[in-house]
């Protein structure tokens, strides 16, 4: 059983003290580049008549004992569509991405940069500025409203647009080429109906695959849409294939694949400002696969776990998992789901916010569901979450073949988006190390990612990467591993003395026939040469 108690660490906005304050959204971060965790708070007076208007915003600083400072530093406000944050110079501090309400240009992007650092930690937080982006493809998307923006390695910045409610969805990618900027790369549209799209490598293969539910007529699917690259090179293909030792090897000829019968709840109303609900993704058994969290129109919650498809033009599928779910199937007034390690053992709980009786009220209940699945690993609680690292890795399964998996950390941030300031990622079955890791970041520096070899299974991994100044490669990046046994460890001790035990007494009682045996073979011996004397 699990209980919770008020932390110290509380921001108060109150109607008296903050009139026409009302929190849309809050971003967790490192802004002041102290390694302290701070919140960016964003605000509307009425966001949920007049969404289109002033975007508040608010940095309240940690101070690194579980509190944060009242004094909160005011920063220029935004408008339109929710920014999302970004590391837009690669120097590692938190950018933001958006539209500037003092503009008037309303296709103009700008971008929030981040002033503080190793050296200047005084003045103003951020400095706005017109970004340097192609302007003739830029005032071709008008972000959409509520947008599936991300900051994620594919590479690198994905933006969803839409000019109106009736005009179709579309999107672009950005792939960033360090010091050059970021470039546009491809633009596409979207399908009839689509909601907010989720990132995860779908099929373990290495790459960040686009995860949708398309809703039309009372009807929705699930669509998942592969992201082909360059494959793995296996023993069966030795030719047009990326070796293990390449995985961050950018791919520039990328390119994604657009070609459950319930309706799904896709936006919360009741949410005072625009809140949609995506649809969430974790790997609850960490088979090393994906699995999914939705919602349906009735309020009930439904776990998919992803299994292989028999079929041959697909890769993946899923199936409504049933076996311990009944406490998922008992909720019928769900608005909210999603993936979080509530006792830190390394395994996905969920949860879940139901709403009250009153349709009216903004207020919901929480529910903890906890994931007995596997546990025999654990979190320490250490950092803060950085938007844009990415992690790749090879392991061997238990048939000798080796399997590439990606993740991104903290890839999308908009419309209270509830991702985890971690990465957690299953292995699948495996006799074997992680033969390779590959941990990559923002920085604009020719090598911007690292690499370890042989890291254990069920282990936290902290990954520092920190470079003095001067310093423009990874050589100064440090790994921490932390292993902890499991609840099955003394059962695996007590199952090694009893076979010792049970190995030694076959070992005495062979031992005392076999010298048993030889006693009689003497005496037989001795009889025979007495008979001859005589």
């Amino acid at each position: 059983n699990w209980s919770f108690k008020k932390s110290d660490a509380q921001i108060t906005i109150t109607a008296d003290k903050d009139p026409g304050f009302l929190i849309t959204n809050i971003l967790p971060g490192d802004f002041n580049y102290d390694g302290k965790l701070d919140v960016l708070v964003m605000g509307q007076k009425d966001p949920k008549n007049n969404a289109d208007e002033e975007i508040l915003m608010r940095v309240y600083l940690g101070n690194g004992n579980d509190a944060f400072d009242e004094n909160y530093i005011k920063i220029p406000s935004a408008k339109t569509s929710q920014p999302i944050p970004f590391d837009y110079n690669g120097n590692m501090t938190t950018d933001l991405l958006g539209y500037m309400y003092e503009n008037n240009d309303e296709s103009g992007l700008f971008v929030w940069k981040n002033l503080y650092g190793p050296e200047v930690q005084t003045g103003d937080l951020f400095e706005v500025s017109p970004i340097a982006l192609n302007e003739t493809v830029t005032k071709m998307c008008k972000w959409a409203e509520p947008h599936s923006n991300a900051f994620v390695d594919l590479n690198d910045l994905f933006v969803t647009c839409q000019e109106n409610s009736n005009s179709p969805v579309t999107f672009q990618i950005w792939t960033n080429s360090k010091q050059k900027g970021f470039e546009f790369s491809r633009a596409g549209y979207l399908p009839k109906g689509v909601g907010q799209i989720s990132f995860a490598d779908m099929d373990g293969d290495g790459t960040i695959d686009m995860v949708f539910p398309v809703c039309t007529n009372n009807q929705c699917q699930i669509h998942v849409t592969y992201n082909k690259q360059i494959p793995l090179c296996s023993k069966e293909t030795s030719k047009n294939c990326r070796q293990s030792a390449n995985l961050c090897v950018a791919d520039d000829n990328f390119q994604f694949d657009l070609k459950a019968d319930a309706c799904l709840f896709i936006l919360d109303s009741g949410f005072k400002g625009t809140l949609p609900v995506p649809i969430r993704i974790g790997d609850y058994n960490l088979d090393g696969y994906p699995d999914l969290l939705v919602i349906s129109d009735s309020g009930h919650v439904s776990l998919l776990q992803s299994i292989p498809c028999n079929k041959a033009d697909c890769r993946r599928t899923f199936s409504k998992v049933s076996t311990g779910a009944a406490i998922l199937n008992s909720i019928n007034k769900a608005t909210t789901a999603a993936f979080l390690d509530l006792d830190e053992d390394g395994t996905f709980d969920i949860m879940v916010l139901e709403s009250r009786s009153n349709s009216d009220s903004t207020a919901r209940n929480v529910q903890m569901i906890h994931n007995n699945y596997f546990n025999d690993a654990f979190f320490k609680p250490f950092g803060v979450n950085y938007p844009g690292a990415a992690f790749k890795f090879t392991v061997l399964d238990t048939s000798g073949h080796k399997r590439a998996n990606q993740v991104a950390q903290y890839s999308q941030a908009g419309y209270v988006s509830l991702q985890a300031p971690y990465s957690l990622f299953g292995l699948g079955r495996t006799n074997n190390y992680v033969e390779e890791l590959f941990v990559g970041t923002t920085r604009n520096q020719t090598r911007h990612f690292s690499s370890f070899s042989g890291v254990i299974p069920n282990s936290q991994l902290i990954i520092v990467p920190y470079q003095p100044f001067g310093v423009d490669n990874p050589s100064t990046w440090s790994i921490k591993l932390y292993i902890h046994p499991g609840d099955w460890i003394p059962w695996v001790l007590l199952t090694l003395v009893s076979a010792t035990g049970i190995l030694a007494i076959v070992v005495f009682g062979l031992n005392w026939a076999e010298k048993r045996e030889d006693e009689l073979e003497k005496r037989k011996a001795l009889h025979v040469i007495n008979f001859d004397a005589l």
